[in-house]
């Protein structure tokens, strides 16, 4: 939503494709006063209306003086401008020093609250219970009826059939935002998937794995299983949402890595995405041809992702809207052919042509 949000201030669409790098930016006389009264307001407007003690609460956490501020050496990120990035400077303006680093500021700010507070397990349940919901409304249709849900701590487990005789098993998992340390940016989070569960005698089955990030960098270990995918919950959505995915488009996927395996190639890239996009782009296939043997090693680039990205972006045209307060997701219904927008508003789904004009 914050990205649709600035997106839509910037007068940008989403995944818009960035302009050719220069080594020279170049900026009218006439800009400046626009691009500081983008970065700076006036502090007694901010808080208008506000409660004292949420005052109070939101300067200690979120302001700092710019005569205290540490001085900065220009090569490291300056933490102490992300954790406290509204700057009041002598005039009595204040200045959003880090606009491009508020998430971080943010989860920053979730964490500190829920050390303070002792609530990390309860976060963390409340995390665990968003992102089985997602999960489920993301992979639900893949089943041939409704799969049997499993939520503990942490951990979820969507389970059922597809295409009747193969069983599809999907394992969420949701680390703690529980730190070592107070610092803005976390340790790197480095996890191992599980071994899949043994399957029943005679049993075809899928087991995927889906890591939440949470914001932290990330390192992910996986086992050399077949039919076994690792993936986090943002590559497993590009690959879902890719047009002309079907309900065995995973499986297909599965086995054609699982052959690419069988010949010892090392294959080496950033997400499951960049595989898929490979694959997606290769004709739905790893097969390098009669001419020439197996590789040894496949490196596979981050753009194979990226231009699904852009092209799934493009078609569903997310945005979100407010509608009593709430904020609920849309969807364009016919990609860029019609402005029809479907906006989920659980129990109810509401289909407008006008409502895509107020989205973002």
């Amino acid at each position: 939503m914050t990205s649709d949000n600035l997106a839509a201030h910037m007068k940008l669409e989403r995944y818009s494709t960035a302009p050719s790098p220069s080594s020279c930016l170049t900026i009218d006389d006439g800009s400046y006063p626009t691009l500081a009264r983008a970065l700076t307001f006036d502090e007694d407007e901010f808080f208008e209306g506000l409660p004292g003690a949420l005052i109070a609460y939101l300067d200690s956490m979120f302001f700092v003086d710019s005569d205290v501020l540490p001085s900065w050496d220009g090569n490291e990120p300056d933490e102490s401008l992300i954790s406290h990035p509204f700057v009041r400077t002598r005039t009595g303006n204040v200045v959003i020093a880090a606009p491009h680093e508020l998430m971080v500021t943010l989860r920053h700010a979730i964490c500190l609250e829920a050390t303070r507070y002792d609530c990390h397990a309860q976060l963390q349940e409340a995390l665990t219970a968003h992102a089985a919901r997602l999960t489920r409304n993301l992979c639900e249709s893949l089943f041939d009826d409704d799969p049997t849900e499993d939520i503990s701590t942490g951990l979820t487990l969507l389970r059922g059939a597809i295409d009747t005789d193969k069983m599809l098993e999907i394992r969420s998992h949701i680390p703690s935002l529980e730190a070592s340390s107070s610092a803005v940016f976390a340790d790197a989070l480095t996890v191992a998937a599980p071994p899949a569960q043994l399957a029943d005698t005679g049993e075809r089955r899928l087991t995927v794995d889906v890591f939440w990030m949470l914001g932290r960098d990330f390192n992910l270990l996986t086992p050399n299983e077949n039919h076994h995918l690792c993936t986090t919950f943002e590559d497993l959505e590009t690959i879902l949402f890719t047009s002309g995915t079907h309900k065995l488009s995973l499986w297909y996927f599965a086995e054609a890595l699982d052959r690419l395996n069988d010949n010892d190639t090392t294959v080496l890239h950033s997400g499951l995405a960049d595989l898929y996009g490979l694959y997606e782009e290769s004709d739905e296939s790893f097969y390098a041809g009669d001419d020439s043997p197996p590789p040894t090693a496949l490196v596979v680039e981050s753009d194979y992702s990226e231009a699904l990205r852009v092209r799934i972006s493009q078609r569903l045209g997310r945005r979100f809207v407010h509608i009593a307060n709430v904020v609920h997701e849309s969807f364009l219904v016919h990609g860029a052919s019609t402005s029809v927008c479907e906006v989920f508003a659980p129990p109810r789904v509401i289909f407008s042509g006008a409502m895509i004009r107020t989205c973002g």
